[in-house]
């Protein structure tokens, strides 16, 4: 079995980037006293709306990089605080356990 090596990538980072923009147009015409137009409010709002709804589909429908998280959770077992160490432990079993492996198909000595 494969374990998860394709990136959410530009898509992801595109989406997010988008609703960054369109938040940032959005207040910036909210904020300013002269803004009388609420067509344009309208049409801010709208861009908002399709960005955020862009970013939802990409974190739905895009595959995480699973290997990354694992790695980010095996660091945490490191940590000086026991609360953080157990669930982070757990958070590992059941990633792994999710993708039908045991930790003896993700421990191996090959390179």
């Amino acid at each position: 079995m494969r374990w998860g090596t394709k990136m959410r990538g530009d898509r992801y980072l595109e989406a997010r980037a988008q609703l960054h923009h369109a938040e940032a147009a959005l207040k910036r015409a909210m904020s300013d006293d002269q803004w009388t137009h609420e067509n344009e409010l309208e049409r801010l709002r709208a861009n908002v709306d399709r960005a955020t709804a862009a970013l939802e589909w990409v974190e739905k429908h895009e595959p995480r990089d699973d290997r990354s998280r694992l790695v980010k959770l095996l660091g945490m077992l490191g940590s000086d605080h026991a609360g953080e160490r157990a669930s982070a432990g757990l958070a590992a079993d059941q990633l792994v356990r999710s993708k039908g492996l045991s930790w003896s198909d993700v421990v191996s000595l090959e390179a």
